[in-house]
């Protein structure tokens, strides 16, 4: 009789449990959140490479819950690794839910994947309320350990990665506006290793502006692809710029690049900084590494506006 009172007292107790263990599971569907239910979720099914949270933004949509105005139905997502679940869309809404106190019916949806980098891949198409910016997509896929880099470093390999595929003739267009994450995400993996590689024979010196443009650093990748001996003579003797004399390419450049900026570039009237656009830069950068080829001194760099290619030598002509 008490092993029966034991065993019918764990069940009730085993029942509660799985109750309450599917009453928080998020399921497909429209669902009645509460201030209680979006705390759990929190807490619970948080992905750990989710961006910050950004008050601001929680306050804001809090304030549009307590006032009526927060739109019902909204979506958030879910990805689910067998019995692991994963938020990839909604933190801030869970999070003004949990601040106003008050409940909201919310869109559920709940994605079936089989590895982390489907969640990191579902997690950066997604784009409501706040427009996931390509940051959060390099961090989610964690390439700064792929790469085994910085996150800082990650950023310049990034920019530098996406020019040089439009210098390359890979992209039509060098507005990274115009293209989808995804896309941007591929040209990173394809040439990462090789911005990762000028990144760091540049390391010490990259804390400087004019190394961290994007023109400067997918030109290096360039020269250093098919001339890696060379690009470092060039560059980081430039960058050095321990006794090189007035006439070596080097040295020029290296001058020019110190005194200008770029178009939209900060500090431009502060410090009088003349801004030249990217394609400028790049018809500057070859000008001076062919100098150096030839072996020829150059006192003043000069580039036309109308050449629409420019051509390093001993590398390849390409568009700018």
């Amino acid at each position: 009789m008490i092993r029966e009172n034991l065993a019918m007292t764990l069940n009730r107790e085993l029942s509660c449990v799985f109750k309450k263990a599917n009453e928080i599971t998020p399921k497909d569907g429209y669902q009645q959140v509460t201030p209680e239910l979006a705390k759990e979720w929190l807490l619970k099914y948080n992905y750990e490479r989710q961006r910050a949270i950004r008050s601001t933004h929680v306050a804001m949509l809090s304030v549009e819950i307590k006032n009526g105005r927060f739109r019902e139905k909204t979506q958030i997502s879910f990805c689910r690794i067998g019995e692991d679940y994963y938020i990839t869309n909604g933190q801030h809404t869970l999070s003004a839910i949990v601040h106003s106190g008050i409940s909201v019916v919310l869109s559920v949806i709940v994605t079936d994947v089989v590895n982390m980098k489907e969640v990191a891949d579902n997690f950066a198409r997604h784009d409501t309320h706040l427009t996931r910016q390509l940051s959060d997509s390099l961090h989610a896929h964690e390439l700064d350990n792929y790469f085994d880099i910085t996150k800082t470093q990650l950023k310049l390999v990034a920019a530098a990665a996406l020019y040089y595929s439009y210098l390359i003739g890979e992209t039509k267009t060098q507005s990274t506006a115009r293209l989808s994450n995804d896309q941007k995400l591929n040209m990173v993996m394809q040439h990462g290793e090789l911005a990762t590689a000028v990144v760091r024979m540049l390391e010490g010196s990259t804390n400087v502006s004019y190394l961290t443009r994007k023109t400067t650093l997918a030109c290096v990748m360039l020269i250093y692809y098919y001339e890696p001996e060379l690009a470092k003579s060039f560059f980081v003797d430039m960058v050095r710029d321990d006794g090189l004399q007035q006439g070596d390419p080097r040295k020029t450049l290296l001058e020019l690049l110190k005194e200008t900026t770029t178009i939209g570039g900060a500090f431009n009237n502060a410090k009088g900084r003349k801004a030249r656009a990217d394609h400028e830069f790049v018809k500057l950068i070859a000008h001076a590494w062919n100098a150096y080829v030839q072996r020829r001194t150059l006192k003043i760099l000069k580039c036309d506006h109308d050449i629409k290619e420019a051509t390093f030598d001993k590398c390849r002509t390409i568009r700018v």
